[in-house]
């Protein structure tokens, strides 16, 4: 296959994503159950499938992990944000977080295409250490995407309670006790795979190299999510509170991830 070509999956998924996000913009609007969740997870599979084959085609024109510019990372953290959605979705019955979830997908996939050219580097082997820090980091960066989702859902069905309307919408929401204890796990294996994610880049990499620029911005996100997991188990911080500042910290790392790659020296796309 001509390198670029396998680009079409891409479009496909985004595709899937795209429909996926004006339906459930329709679900929710109406606040009503239509029964069409067991359709999204279908759709969803779909386009995780789409993207699994453009990662994959990716990998084989390139042969390594295809991780070497912006476009390949965004979708790699776009295919871990549905991956991550089938685990802890499935897990805890949360069908509606695939409506927050596609969007989500369609969003980063569609900023991966346009921020920045598509120029795949033909590299020498990686190295396996290097490719898990990568992962491992995007993987968390998913998993803090969830994390917001989940967040926005409780602050949805808490603004459901608080107007005294309930519509049949939220019959179809978690309860709240299940939503604050899935924001507790996901946000320490998140901060627990960041750990690692960190702790990889830092034996991989010689002192007199270190990429001061990207060590203090990763430092950063960690602290902040540290705090917020110290919040969760040891702290008597509202859950409104929490929410809030979970969502903020995922549009940090989502606002920030391009300028901060472009101003590194060793993580430059």
């Amino acid at each position: 296959m001509i390198l670029g070509q396998e680009k079409i999956w891409l479009v496909l998924a985004l595709g899937v994503e795209f429909f996926i996000s004006l339906y459930g913009f329709f679900v929710l609007r109406a606040k009503r159950q239509t029964g069409g969740d067991q359709l999204t997870s279908v759709l969803l599979l779909v386009a995780f499938f789409f993207e699994t084959l453009f990662l994959y085609l990716r990998g084989m024109a390139i042969n390594h992990c295809p991780i070497t510019n912006f476009l390949e990372t965004w979708v790699f953290l776009s295919w871990a944000l549905l991956l991550m959605y089938f685990i802890i979705g499935s897990a805890y019955r949360m069908s509606i977080l695939g409506f927050f979830t596609a969007p989500a997908c369609c969003l980063i996939n569609i900023t991966g295409l346009i921020l920045r050219p598509d120029n795949p580097k033909i590299l020498p082997e990686l190295g396996w250490m290097l490719e898990l820090h990568v992962a491992f980091s995007l993987l968390a960066y998913a998993i803090f995407a969830i994390a917001a989702l989940s967040a926005s859902i409780y602050l949805l069905e808490a603004k459901e309670l608080k107007t005294h309307k309930l519509s049949s919408l939220f019959f179809w929401f978690p309860p709240m006790g299940d939503l604050t204890c899935i924001q507790k796990r996901i946000l320490l294996m998140g901060l627990v795979l960041f750990t690692a994610g960190l702790m990889g880049g830092v034996f991989i990499s010689p002192k007199s190299t270190w990429d001061w620029v990207k060590i203090g911005w990763s430092v950063g996100v960690w602290i902040f999510y540290l705090y917020l997991v110290f919040c969760c188990f040891f702290s008597r911080s509202g859950m409104r509170r929490l929410s809030l500042l979970s969502i903020g910290g995922f549009l940090f790392i989502f606002l920030t991830f391009w300028g901060i790659n472009t101003l590194s020296q060793i993580h430059k796309f």
